[in-house]
């Protein structure tokens, strides 16, 4: 039986780096970031896992990739860019009536300062809220779900997780957890009223 749902918070419920964050910084040097995105990317897999602060990264990042901006300038025109996707968040404030709601994030220490614009927390509790970098590792190796099951009490057939990255989906299923690669809201409630009414036999 299905206990909980775990959302990927950017990309799910908060626009993603793919869908606002680059598109904005292209818009702001006037030029394609091609180049620019795989090394981002890359060094984002420090952050992600702690290694390194969001400080760090962003000062890494300019420096790796020879982009005429600022660590500031970048930082905020990355993070500025973040939207909250309401039609995902009021299908998990409809969820919540009903199931447990976790959030698994690929994130640096600099989430819990955009959750004050976010607000994930005003329907997911804050110990349910499992940050990569808190974590000391990321999606999408198998132990951050199992880490993730442990602290919420509940085994990997008792889950659904929800991502846009079909990598990260794989790792969930790797485990055991029921999973839906994230495409649309329309898709995730017909993805999601299949499962639930399978697993729990409705």
């Amino acid at each position: 039986m299905i206990k909980v749902i775990i959302f990927d918070n950017n990309g799910v419920l908060v626009t993603s780096n793919e869908e606002t964050g680059f598109p904005a910084l292209e818009k702001i040097i006037g030029e394609k970031i091609n180049d620019f995105i795989p090394i981002y990317n890359k060094i984002a897999e420090e952050v992600d896992e702690g290694k390194i602060t969001t400080d760090e990264f962003f000062r890494k990042a300019v420096i790796k990739t020879g982009i005429n901006l600022t660590p500031e300038e970048l930082r905020t025109i990355q993070y500025g860019s973040f939207r909250r996707k309401e039609e995902v968040i009021n299908i998990a404030k409809e969820l919540s009536k009903e199931y447990e709601i976790a959030v698994l994030s690929n994130f640096g220490d600099g989430y819990w300062e955009l959750n004050k614009k976010w607000q994930i927390d005003e329907f997911v509790p804050k110990n349910k809220i499992f940050v990569s970098y808190q974590m000391g590792i990321r999606k999408p190796f198998p132990e951050i779900y199992l880490k993730t099951l442990d602290k919420l009490g509940v085994k990997p057939d008792e889950a659904i997780f929800i991502d846009d990255k079909s990598e990260f989906i794989k790792g969930a299923e790797s485990v055991g957890i029921n999973s839906i690669l994230f495409t649309s809201p329309k898709e995730l409630k017909k993805q999601l009223k299949y499962i639930l009414e399978n697993e729990n036999g409705k």
